[in-house]
């Protein structure tokens, strides 16, 4: 894991989904120059309103959920992705991008990468 490795001494690129249970502060902290680029589907961002069953795809375990428990999601999701924005740009840069997006494109937009 990144915690248990020497501190880098350059920038690091990190790609994730940024929704592991992470003491996010720290890793970056660590991490020292850190560019995050969190990267999520479309149906991560904006899930359907409508009742489903959600199944994890790492653990295999199922979930019903309906419209409060996409309310109260999106919610936490919008808390979560201000807080890792917050502290990855006080350590370096920050995007978010949706999977399928042109990587290049996408931190140039937002204005993580700039054109020479």
């Amino acid at each position: 894991m990144l915690l248990e490795r020497p501190r880098p001494s350059g920038t690091v690129l990190l790609l994730t989904d940024g929704l592991d249970e992470l003491d996010w502060s720290r890793l970056l902290y660590r991490l020292r120059r850190v560019v995050l680029v969190q990267i999520l589907a479309p149906a991560e961002l904006a899930p359907p309103l409508d009742e489903a069953w959600l199944q994890d795809i790492e653990t295999g375990g199922r979930l019903e959920v309906g419209r409060a428990e996409v309310e109260a999601y999106q919610t936490a999701l919008e808390a979560h992705l201000r807080r890792l924005k917050i502290i990855a740009r006080r350590l370096g840069s920050y995007a978010l991008l949706r999977v399928g997006e042109p990587i290049i494109p996408g931190l140039l937009r937002q204005g993580v990468l700039e054109e020479r």
